[in-house]
């Protein structure tokens, strides 16, 4: 999405997050390596015992703040699986629009894949603590989209993938190297990822005949974070993360 980063209005529907300071004792700071070797930061909740399904989960636009941190540890209370939120702005986390989007043009394409790459590999080698045999992907806005490459990337273990109005991929060479089924959570009055954008993802998916599952909602960009006080839709997230949960628990038990 960082084709988005100087538009004007796609900044302005960003609205500077609510303050919030998220303390629990359930997840902390973590890093591991990617594709490459390089660290890579992160926030882990470790799975419920005896449970050896985890999630990763890529921030959206602001980065990993104490609201993804809580969404973390709010997902993982719900349905006991581990939770590792990757950090793909190397720890840097913005406070107005302008200086988000200056965070997401900066980000690579392929030390992002590298790295969402390698927190698959972490989870499912141990490095982070029990190893993990099916895992899950899920992001919002920025990591909705990469979200979808971590599904792409991460190979037949990854048994599941979550998009909130995430830019998708309608490449079939990448399509081809997808396992997971995809749920995708379309806002009707997002002018980025539009109906036109989902609708030639739908046709893609199709023809790479993977599964896909697009759930609508007459809300804009970003309904689903809570922090953004002017487009935030209650009615409209609660939906989707129940979806979400029915979704992941059908994959991944």
């Amino acid at each position: 999405m960082s084709q988005f980063a100087a538009d004007k209005e796609f900044l302005a529907i960003h609205f500077r997050p609510l303050p919030f300071k998220f303390r629990s004792g359930e997840g902390k700071p973590v890093s591991y390596p990617d594709a490459n070797g390089h660290d890579v930061g992160g926030y882990y909740v470790a799975p419920k015992p005896g449970v050896h399904t985890d999630i990763v989960m890529v921030h959206e636009f602001w980065g990993l703040n104490d609201y993804i941190r809580r969404q973390a540890v709010k997902l993982h209370d719900e349905t006991g699986y581990g939770v590792l939120a990757v950090d793909l702005y190397g720890g840097k986390v913005a406070t107005d629009a302008a200086q988000a989007g200056h965070y997401m043009e900066e980000v690579k394409s392929d030390e992002a894949t590298a790295a969402v790459k390698g927190a698959v590999k972490a989870l499912t080698s141990g490095v982070l603590g029990d190893k993990a045999t099916k895992i899950g992907t899920i992001g919002w806005c920025f990591g909705g989209g990469w979200s979808l490459q971590t599904a792409i990337n991460g190979g037949s273990v990854v048994k599941a993938c979550v998009m909130y109005y995430g830019m998708p991929d309608d490449d079939p060479e990448h399509l081809a190297k997808l396992h997971a089924p995809v749920l995708l959570m379309e806002a009707m009055q997002d002018r980025w990822i539009s109906p036109e954008v989902v609708g030639k993802f739908k046709t893609a998916m199709a023809n790479a005949h993977r599964r896909l599952t697009v759930e609508t909602y007459d809300a804009n960009h970003a309904f689903a974070n809570p922090s953004n006080q002017g487009g935030y839709d209650r009615a409209a997230a609660e939906d989707a993360d129940a979806k979400t949960l029915k979704f992941f628990r059908k994959y991944l038990g």
